[in-house]
């Protein structure tokens, strides 16, 4: 009963620093030309298709751009640069907690000609190495009440997240990802 209390409060505790983080995706990549060269101050724009909502940015001198703290969902994206055709990619979804490479490679032309691409990007993560789960109240609500012989805890359902551990291989402690939670099961 103990361990289960401190478990609660364990969790309630990371459910306060975890929220900023939840629902918020990046999009990220390279803008060049036809010859691989970075175009400089190309307007890198994001419109959340549910909303509306536009964020933008331009690129660096390497021609790199990097949207962070984007709401989830499907966006629309838009590359604009002086003497280059307007690109245009939708249907790009992003996930919570992703971070999605979006490269462009522009065509030579005037601004007011458009080059649109309607294909489903691959919301294929290659900036990061992180390993996320996603639960959702069904399987929250599905889990048996009965556990292993014991009445399941706030652990059970951790324990089916990516790089959770415990037992003797961890020294009896809890651990995700190989970070030591200050709880044993």
């Amino acid at each position: 009963m103990k361990a289960a209390l401190l478990g609660m409060a364990l969790l309630l505790g990371l459910a306060r620093c975890l929220p900023a983080q939840l629902n918020r995706a990046t999009l990220t990549g390279v803008v060049s030309d036809p010859t691989g060269a970075a175009i400089v101050n190309s307007k890198i724009t994001a419109i959340h298709v549910a909303t509306n909502t536009t964020f933008s940015t331009a690129t660096t001198e390497a021609g790199n751009h990097t949207l962070p703290a984007l709401n989830i969902g499907e966006y629309r994206v838009e590359v604009e640069a002086p003497g280059f055709k307007r690109t245009v990619r939708e249907g790009i979804t992003l996930d919570s907690g992703a971070s999605i490479r979006l490269d462009f490679v522009m065509e030579l032309g005037a601004v007011t000609e458009a080059v649109q691409v309607n294909a489903r990007a691959v919301s294929l993560e290659t900036e990061s190495t992180r390993v996320a789960t996603s639960l959702t109240s069904k399987l929250v609500e599905d889990l048996p009440l009965v556990v292993a012989g014991q009445i399941r805890n706030v652990f059970n359902l951790a324990l089916i997240a990516p790089e959770a551990k415990t037992g003797a291989n961890t020294g009896g402690q809890f651990r995700i990802g190989g970070e030591k939670l200050p709880v044993g099961i």
